[in-house]
């Protein structure tokens, strides 16, 4: 999971045999140690165990290879996936539009500030293959999606 707002682990039932790996971010949610929107309400709670996952944590499964990259800012723990070096799932930590990786939407981010360096940290992957966000669509075109993200040369 990339995050553990409702309109992500809401579809766990479907899975009831699936493993579950969550950003370790997020145990602070999880643990109603934290508020989500604006204070107001708490993150379901998980009825399965979990596991959390550290920043650059690699998961194996059937020959799969699936790279853990802690990206917040629209959570504390929102984590996205690079799955075998070629496709990166980032849930709520991009908004495409036009093409373009943006920060998702202002109220729903708890930790806005941080968003930029998270983008700015998967500017700077290798080519990928295919970008994917939870909301708005996914993308093939990484260079144009990316572009805004990456450093100018020489400041790296």
């Amino acid at each position: 999971m990339t995050h553990c707002d409702s309109d992500h682990v809401g579809g766990l039932a479907a899975f009831p045999q699936a493993r579950i790996f969550l950003g370790a971010g997020e145990d602070a949610l999880l643990q109603r140690q934290r508020r989500r929107f604006l204070g107001l309400t708490y993150v379901p709670h998980l009825e399965r165990p979990y596991a959390l996952l550290a920043d650059g944590d690699t998961v194996a499964a059937d020959g799969v290879s699936v790279r853990a990259l802690a990206t917040p800012g629209h959570t504390p723990g929102s984590t996205s996936y690079l799955v075998d070096a070629r496709w990166l799932f980032t849930g709520d930590c991009i908004a495409l539009r036009d093409g373009v990786a943006r920060p998702f939407y202002g109220l729903m981010d708890m930790e806005r500030a941080r968003l930029p360096a998270s983008l700015a940290r998967l500017a700077r992957l290798p080519e990928v293959a295919l970008l994917c966000t939870a909301h708005t669509g996914c993308t093939t075109n990484w260079q144009r999606a990316m572009q805004p993200w990456r450093a100018p040369a020489g400041e790296e």
